[in-house]
């Protein structure tokens, strides 16, 4: 695993955050792929 910055992180988190939020208020704009592909970058 590599170490990344405390700003990288950050963002990161920001960013699984706004995702999440896309996918909770619109949760039938999504195609199962759609999912399955945003589920994917949280692995």
């Amino acid at each position: 695993m590599s170490d990344i910055t405390l700003q990288k992180a950050a963002s990161k988190a920001y960013q699984a955050e706004i995702v999440a939020r896309m996918l909770e208020n619109y949760p039938h704009k999504l195609t199962d792929s759609d999912v399955e592909s945003v589920a994917s970058l949280f692995g």
